[in-house]
């Protein structure tokens, strides 16, 4: 937070500028005569005024992304054999930083292997505003029969319409 400066950005083109010749002749008037220059352009230096986020009620598992979003999570079946794979979808959507957003943490019974997640995802500007999602598909393996639950896990971020922290929380 604070009074950010923005270095001046450079940029090295060419342009074309028309000569005059000394000499003229017919053929100045239809092709002309150019040459090509280098040139260098600097912007002036840019402030930008970061407000800090609110330290009142700011969740300890922040995940310190700024905007507005929803979460979706879902199994892709809910009965499998011992060594069949499922897979846990969690997507998270809506206006903001979403290649911040990093993978939602949880801890499933020992019986369990858990993979990496594979990761997917879109970003795009609209107007002033950055909308897409980002989308996290666990491998989840049991080792051994029975019937478990995946334990609930939250995402949390701040609201920057409702100017507060916004907890999601998974159903188990």
């Amino acid at each position: 937070s604070g009074d950010l400066e923005l270095d001046p950005m450079e940029v090295e083109t060419v342009v074309r500028v028309q000569m005059k010749s000394q000499q003229r002749s017919m053929w100045d008037d239809f092709f002309g005569n150019f040459k090509d220059v280098p040139h260098k352009m600097v912007s002036n230096k840019a402030i930008v005024k970061v407000k800090p986020l609110p330290a009142a009620n700011k969740p300890n598992d922040f995940s310190g992304v700024a905007g507005n979003f929803k979460m979706d999570v879902k199994l892709d079946k809910t009965e499998t054999n011992v060594d069949d794979p499922i897979t846990l979808s969690i997507k998270i959507s809506g206006d903001g930083n979403v290649k911040m957003i990093e993978k939602p943490s949880f801890e499933l019974p020992k019986d369990f292997d858990v993979f990496d997640p594979k990761t997917n995802e879109s970003a795009a500007k609209r107007g002033n505003t950055i909308t897409g999602y980002k989308t996290f598909d666990f491998l989840l393996i049991p080792r051994r029969p029975g019937e478990f639950k995946v334990p609930s896990f939250s995402f949390n971020y701040f609201d920057l319409n409702k100017k507060d922290y916004v907890r999601h929380t998974s159903p188990e």
